[in-house]
């Protein structure tokens, strides 16, 4: 659902446990990114929230993901470490 001015939090999404691909760019989301919204999701593989309005830490279990765009966010926190040398480190 790219592209379509969605607005507020990033929803729950651990009862969608089939999901691959979440996809929610160029959109207007705002808050943190819980990892408990990841929890159940095994199958994840690409999770592009980029140019959103994001803020707060980002969960270290993100990073084992084949794909992740977070580009264009207002994130802070330790995880430039990440960034260089993906976990474990």
């Amino acid at each position: 659902m790219p592209d379509n001015k969605l607005e507020g939090s990033i929803p729950s999404f651990s009862g969608a446990k089939n999901v691959h691909t979440i996809e929610l760019s160029n959109n207007r989301l705002t808050g943190t990114i819980n990892s408990t919204h990841w929890r159940n999701l095994t199958k994840l593989s690409s999770l592009c929230l980029n140019s959103n309005k994001l803020d707060g830490n980002i969960p270290a279990s993100l990073f084992s993901l084949p794909r992740i765009d977070l580009s264009n966010n207002q994130f802070s926190g330790p995880f430039l470490k990440f960034l260089m040398c993906p976990p474990p480190c």
